[in-house]
């Protein structure tokens, strides 16, 4: 099982404990290609800024496409999640 692990702020990782964010979007430079278009990943690890507080989730599809939030305007990686589980290690 291939994993990524991405550091949010901690207004998105609630977002995502509490249910109302499922897709994360990553800059479509070579340095996110790499890490998830080329790896293929499985599930993606959430850490809370550089804390303890992690949340696990499966990976259900990786794409490219836009962004729903104002502002952002150019075409980003999408990984999209389910099952999500939110524990500390």
């Amino acid at each position: 099982m291939t994993d990524v692990h991405l550091v949010l702020t901690h207004y998105w990782f609630d977002e995502i404990y509490e249910g109302q964010k499922t897709v994360e979007y990553r800059d479509n430079i070579p340095f996110w290609q790499k890490r998830i278009i080329e790896k293929k990943p499985n599930r993606v690890i959430f850490h809370r800024g550089y804390t303890n507080e992690v949340i696990l989730a499966e990976i259900s599809k990786i794409d490219i496409g836009e962004c729903p939030y104002e502002g952002w305007d150019d075409k980003y990686i999408r990984v999209h999640f389910c099952n999500v589980e939110g524990k500390k290690i």
